[in-house]
């Protein structure tokens, strides 16, 4: 057969986008796909023997982020399935089910809505309901940069849901694992409340209005308030016991640690590895939009992790330097609140916004005085200086330092002569007067 060329275009199957070359040929036959095209549209999937995942393991050199997502494409790009297990949801006995009156969708988004919904059934999220169910919730549309969210208004449910108390980690439970950190991988968990499936009578729970008849969700769905805890716990239990993988909500951290550059990359590779084949073992589809790869610093829960150590995010700074003065007593509030974020990085902080503290008295009369702008500006040009601070290591000894004055405390935590954290507090009136 003769070729007449070669074009790139690009092709969309459940939702998702790839680009692929084909080649034109002068013959009357029907066109072919080739099997790693089929396997990268997920048409077709090749397993191997548990044996033959050792291969896994013996890598060539450095990973690079091709190899990764060639390797494994089914991870970022296979439709989202369901990870093992079952959700349950426990009610309150006590609690009578509510069914809720109907809402009205806008007009104008009438068509994104129900474009959205079949794309939700025929992704087996949710199904529709013809039998009489206890539970009847409102739909919430949530308007997100490429697409809609669909949630629910569960309100009532909310109330009757019995929560499971499952511990949620913070940045502090990662923190102290840092020490030798250099190399940072980032991934995000695609549509993470949708690879969690409901037991049928939870789902039942999950029953809502939409202007073309009642759906019920088959996956946990957006709004539900025991969704957080259910879904970190999941997350634990898929992900345990892999070394050096942080997952807190949606976000995966990986983290490479070691004495040189060489030692890190070899370790995070390892760790990046032995999580992809955790995830295609579970079905853990990841989004290949929010990876990020082996790089020196990251953003995590609100704060810049890096090979130097922990910085304070500079959207968030940006953030406090354009928040304008404030023009009453909640303004105040709401500055002292988001300053008081970065506390750890601002040494005399309460000794600072003292002048502002009495504002965050209940029932305060407002009356603004050039005092309270001086406070400002000085809170601002603090938050400018933020050091960069150092991993805690449980191996090493600590030192504190400590200061007062006549309105605050402080202290510095130490280690090796470098900053790890800064703490604060006011004092009270009656403090005020003892005798330092």
């Amino acid at each position: 057969m003769t070729s007449l060329g070669l074009f790139v275009t690009e092709c969309v199957l459940r939702g998702q986008k790839h680009t692929f070359e084909f080649e034109i040929v002068e013959a009357s036959q029907q066109p072919l796909l080739s099997g790693s095209t089929c396997e990268r549209l997920w048409l077709i999937n090749f397993t191997i023997s548990a044996d033959l995942n050792i291969i896994d393991n013996v890598q060539a050199g450095p990973l690079s982020k091709e190899k990764l997502l060639c390797k494994y494409h089914d991870v970022f790009n296979a439709p989202v399935e369901s990870v093992p297990g079952e959700v349950h949801f426990e009610l309150d006995a006590a609690i009578q089910p509510v069914q809720c009156a109907p809402r009205n969708v806008p007009v104008a988004m009438k068509a994104a809505t129900k474009a959205q919904l079949d794309k939700y059934e025929a992704d087996c999220h949710m199904i529709s309901v013809t039998e009489p169910t206890d539970w009847i919730s409102n739909m919430v549309i949530v308007k997100k940069p490429d697409k809609l969210r669909i949630c629910i208004d569960p309100k009532h449910l909310n109330r009757a849901l019995r929560r499971s108390h499952y511990i949620m980690p913070t940045l502090e439970d990662v923190l102290y694992k840092l020490p030798k950190a250099r190399d940072f991988t980032l991934v995000d968990a695609r549509d993470a409340f949708l690879q969690c499936k409901l037991d049928e009578p939870s789902s039942y729970m999950t029953t809502f209005w939409t202007p073309w008849g009642r759906k019920r969700w088959l996956k946990l769905p957006f709004g539900v308030s025991v969704a957080p805890e259910v879904y970190q716990r999941k997350q634990h239990e898929l992900l345990m016991g892999l070394s050096g993988v942080e997952p807190i909500a949606d976000d995966i951290l990986v983290v490479g640690c070691g004495d040189s550059d060489e030692e890190a990359e070899c370790d995070h590779d390892a760790k990046l590895l032995a999580l992809m084949v955790r995830c295609r073992q579970v079905k853990l589809r990841l989004s290949i939009k929010k990876l990020q790869f082996k790089v020196p610093e990251v953003c995590f829960h609100g704060h810049i992790l890096s090979s130097t150590g922990l910085k304070a995010d500079p959207e968030k700074v940006k953030a406090v330097l354009e928040m304008p003065h404030p023009s009453d007593v909640k303004g105040v509030q709401r500055f002292v609140g988001f300053v008081t974020y970065l506390a750890k990085f601002l040494p005399r902080l309460s000794e600072v916004c003292e002048p502002l503290r009495r504002f965050m008295d209940k029932d305060t009369i407002w009356h603004w005085l050039p005092k309270y702008d001086a406070a400002v500006r000085e809170i601002k040009q603090l938050v400018t200086q933020t050091p960069v601070l150092r991993y805690y290591d449980v191996s090493k000894p600590v030192t504190i330092q400590s200061d007062s004055s006549l309105y605050g405390l402080g202290c510095c935590l130490m280690q090796e002569g470098q900053p790890v954290a800064f703490a604060s507090r006011a004092l009270n009136p009656t403090e005020q007067n003892y005798a330092q």
